[in-house]
């Protein structure tokens, strides 16, 4: 390569930690939701529908997605192709084909399951917005159908998609460039990076936002829990808070000793009054004396 056409390149501006940063991260909240999606449905209110398996099996579909992905950014996705080895510049786009079925599947299954969560909220009488939502389920898995076996057709064999000298043929030109992996730009690695992530970052926050209302019960436990000590409940029993309790019977075992103390105390000071003056001692022995006497002398009047 002469000086002209080096002086004609772009920075070597490499941007692959960040994108996969950010994609495992992204990856890793909206997995955790809708797990916990799950764990309420299924633990604290026991109410699971299709709409909850719906969203779990996205989150399987979104994992392999971004791995894939992960892997593609690491081979030269998001760095300009001239600094790309050569070498690895066909495996990128390999597994960029690989992840766009998966991300296709992803989406579908998270559009489905927010559809049949309207379909739980809306009443059976309410016939037109339940048959929208219907008729909106079912046009997601036509136009679903038809990409993928576009997206399998498109090449014969499919390695043409990523090898193009590979002997074999497509479909016609303007389908074919309907795939972004297969965009007629010289420098792909780095044009392609932004779509790679925002495309699975879409699902991402489709299914934080499908499950976060999910999570309502789960929410208000911990705000209780947090607020009021002693025994909490949760879906699988009940938990006592041990440091509550410890606190409760640390201040009763107090007072205990308190009021055992000031009984002791108080027989300690009479008996220090009777000894210091007996004649009072006198006096409350002939007191007792003569009551004694004046009740038996009114059992034996009673018995004349």
């Amino acid at each position: 390569m002469d000086a002209a056409e080096t002086a004609n390149l772009p920075p070597d501006v490499d941007l692959r930690a960040q994108y996969a940063g950010g994609l495992i991260a992204m990856t890793v909240i909206a997995v955790l939701v809708a797990w916990l999606r799950m764990y309420v449905r299924a633990y604290m209110i026991k109410n699971l529908g299709w709409d909850d398996w719906a969203m779990f099996i996205a989150t399987f579909l979104t994992i392999l997605t971004n791995a894939f992905l992960i892997q593609a950014y690491y081979l030269g996705l998001g760095r300009h192709i001239v600094y790309v080895p050569p070498e690895q510049i066909p495996d990128t786009f390999r597994f960029l084909w690989m992840a766009e079925p998966t991300n296709l599947f992803a989406l579908y299954t998270v559009r489905v399951s927010i559809s049949l969560s309207f379909l739980r909220i809306v009443p059976k009488t309410r016939k037109i917005f339940r048959g929208l939502i219907w008729a909106t389920i079912i046009g997601l898995t036509l136009s679903d159908i038809y990409v993928t076996v576009i997206y399998f057709a498109e090449c014969i064999p499919i390695q043409k998609v990523w090898l193009p000298d590979t002997p074999g043929w497509c479909i016609s030109n303007a389908a074919y460039q309907a795939g972004p992996w297969t965009y007629q730009d010289p420098d792909k690695t780095w044009t392609l990076a932004q779509l790679c992530l925002w495309a699975p970052l879409e699902i991402c926050v489709g299914m934080i936002c499908g499950c976060l209302p999910c999570l309502k019960p789960l929410f208000d436990r911990g705000i209780k829990s947090a607020t009021q000590g002693g025994t909490r409940t949760y879906g699988l029993g009940t938990h006592t808070d041990e440091t509550a309790d410890w606190k409760v019977v640390t201040k009763s075992n107090q007072e205990k000793k308190m009021r055992a103390q000031s009984m002791r105390l108080d027989s300690d000071t009479s008996l220090h009054a009777l000894k210091e003056n007996p004649v009072h001692t006198d006096k409350i022995q002939k007191t007792t004396t003569i009551e004694w006497s004046s009740t038996q002398g009114r059992k034996e009047e009673m018995e004349q």
